[in-house]
């Protein structure tokens, strides 16, 4: 069964917006992660092939925070093994 994700990471609630309008232009049931709170120090997330995940994070100068491209590269170790899931899966 596929799970609806939104990550979001955002100070001043634009970032925010913008993943809620995409999120919900894709379903109305999904699970909200704000890093902009205090959840970002237990955020976790594990994901099924199956998952759709919207994430939205500010750009300042051209750089995002240092604290989403740590969770970025996690994200991108995570998506590896994913993609290895969805191939077994669907070939």
């Amino acid at each position: 069964m596929r799970t609806y994700h939104k990550v979001h990471f955002s100070p001043t609630g634009t970032t925010k917006s913008v993943v809620n309008k995409v999120a919900d232009s894709v379903s109305d049931d999904f699970i909200l992660h704000d890093l902009t709170s205090s959840e970002r120090d237990a955020f976790e997330l594990s994901l099924s092939a199956e998952d759709f995940l919207v994430v939205g994070v500010p750009v300042y100068a051209g750089y995002s925070p240092q604290l989403i491209t740590v969770s970025r590269n996690l994200l991108t170790h995570q998506k590896r093994g994913l993609n290895d899931e969805y191939e077994k899966t669907h070939n």
